[in-house]
């Protein structure tokens, strides 16, 4: 059962969004032209190119639906969308990209038990085990060829794995994913960028606090800049859900990396600290949450209590309802 409650903290930290679903796109708006406007047309570029484009986008994305109903892994998308990506438009790019994501995040179940199944002998941790990502240069020294197939095609399919409890489990690679952000949107792009920031050092891990306050106030910043600045966006409501976690692991602590004193349950002065550099951020809602945060605090003597805590929880979960 081990390895189902650390899957459940991977998808957790995560914020795996199964409700996604196939890739969304719109469609080009129609341009209107009064009679007696003056179009000026470029010779190199005429009008019949536009269309051109806009029938390849068509057409390779009616063969990447295709593939995407009876591909045998997510690799051939990976494989097909390097080869094409760059001879779409950004709303069919966007759409894929989107659909990738989703694929990946499906898989991570079948592909930690694969892990498993084809590493009986706990290689992967006899080759890296005192590293927190296992490294691809180190993808070679793997004896199992079974297990080093499989591994190659992660690394290849935009996972990366990483050590918890003494096992290696596969991740989505959002910095890799990142890497398409040229192609799509701005708003799918802000949500790879916030992504990443995870993927390359989780703010959580073995029951705590593993990046300092300070990165973590920023990592909730930017997570709330998405959520104001794309307010229908595609992931607006994983964000909220991921929001909301960073949120209350700043403002609660974790068992490792408590906010108080264990002697005397009053804040530790190096966190109160940084709650009152976030209550300065007066014209977001998390500005206005620490504000009213630190007030408590303050006018509870300090002490971070059980009615403390259940403020927090309270100020957390009406953040962006």
């Amino acid at each position: 059962m081990k390895k189902y409650k650390i899957l459940i903290l991977i998808l957790g930290l995560s914020m795996i969004f199964f409700g996604c679903g196939k890739k969304t796109e719109k469609d080009p708006e129609d341009v209107v032209v009064e009679e007696d406007e003056t179009v000026v047309v470029d010779e190199e570029t005429p009008v019949e190119e536009t269309e051109d484009e806009n029938s390849a986008s068509r057409e390779l994305d009616k063969k990447f639906d295709e593939l995407y109903n009876t591909k045998e892994n997510t690799l051939e998308l990976v494989e097909f969308i390097d080869e094409n990506i760059s001879n779409v438009d950004e709303p069919t790019a966007t759409g894929w990209i989107n659909s990738l994501e989703t694929e990946l995040n499906r898989e991570l179940e079948i592909h930690m038990n694969e892990l498993f199944q084809r590493d009986p002998d706990m290689e992967l941790m006899n080759i890296e085990g005192t590293s927190r990502y296992f490294s691809e240069e180190k993808v070679d020294e793997i004896q199992n060829e079974e297990l080093k197939n499989l591994v190659k095609e992660l690394f290849a399919t935009h996972y990366k794995l990483i050590n918890v409890e003494g096992a290696f489990y596969p991740l989505v690679d959002y910095e890799s994913l990142a890497g398409y952000n040229e192609y799509i949107s701005q708003e799918l792009g802000k949500y790879l960028e916030i992504k990443a920031m995870d993927s390359k050092e989780y703010p959580f891990s073995d029951g705590g606090r593993v990046i300092s306050l300070e990165d973590l106030r920023n990592r909730i910043v930017e997570t709330e800049k998405y959520l104001t600045d794309y307010q229908d966006g595609l992931r607006r409501e994983e964000m909220v859900k991921e929001y909301r976690l960073k949120l209350r692991g700043y403002m609660e602590g974790l068992p490792n990396t408590p906010i108080s004193d264990f002697e005397d349950g009053k804040i530790i002065p190096e966190v109160l600290e940084d709650f009152k550099k976030a209550a300065q951020l007066e014209d977001t809602t998390t500005g206005k949450i620490l504000k009213n945060y630190v007030d408590d605090i303050e006018n509870n003597d300090f002490v971070i209590d059980e009615e403390i805590l259940r403020k927090a929880d309270d100020y957390v979960n009406e953040a962006f309802k």
